[in-house]
């Protein structure tokens, strides 16, 4: 019975220690030139059933960076960014501890127009990828009245819409022209 356990132990161990080893990076090709790179901090709710004390979404926080180029944008957490790139880092010395970055709440990768007039969802889920595309759709914001707030120095109005089944707010300036 010791032989049988200590067999399976091993055999749990070995496949804990393959799945541990980081991936191999694929080659990686450049899709467009990126012109503008903007940074968002966001405030979203994992999980809709843990509230706090007083009942309320419990919200986590990630800076989201937005590439934008001559064709193609492409939207990721640079939080979920970091925190991968950290871990790959310490697997490849040997020091698997507990990372101190976070992992941030969006796992989601966006691409813009790429295929061309698509709209592609990236995701991994327990080291699976799923690829999802769709025709590119364009939100219908709604300036929100009487809301202005000045940020860096930018004279901004606050917009809300649903887009595929959330709600999204968020600031804009007409001193910068992008519609992404």
């Amino acid at each position: 019975m010791k032989r049988i356990l200590l067999t399976s132990a091993v055999l749990l161990l070995s496949l804990l220690t393959v799945s541990a080893k980081p991936k191999k990076a694929q080659g990686t090709k450049a899709i467009d030139k990126i012109k503008y790179e903007i940074t968002y901090r966001t405030h979203s709710v994992k999980d809709t059933t843990a509230r706090d004390e007083n009942g309320k979404y419990v919200y986590g926080q990630d800076d989201m960076r937005l590439e934008v180029g001559e064709m193609v944008s492409y939207f990721y957490s640079a939080t979920k960014r970091a925190y991968d790139d950290e871990i790959l880092k310490s697997i490849e010395v040997g020091d698997v501890a507990k990372s101190n970055v976070s992992s941030g709440n969006i796992t989601m990768d966006f691409f813009r127009n790429y295929p061309k007039g698509k709209t592609t969802y990236i995701d991994e889920v327990l080291s699976e990828k799923f690829r999802i595309e769709e025709p590119m759709e364009q939100p219908k914001w709604e300036i929100v009245a009487d809301s202005t707030k000045k940020i860096l120095n930018y004279d901004c109005q606050m917009a809300r819409t649903t887009f595929k089944g959330r709600q999204w707010t968020a600031w804009f300036t007409a001193d910068i022209p992008l519609d992404n």
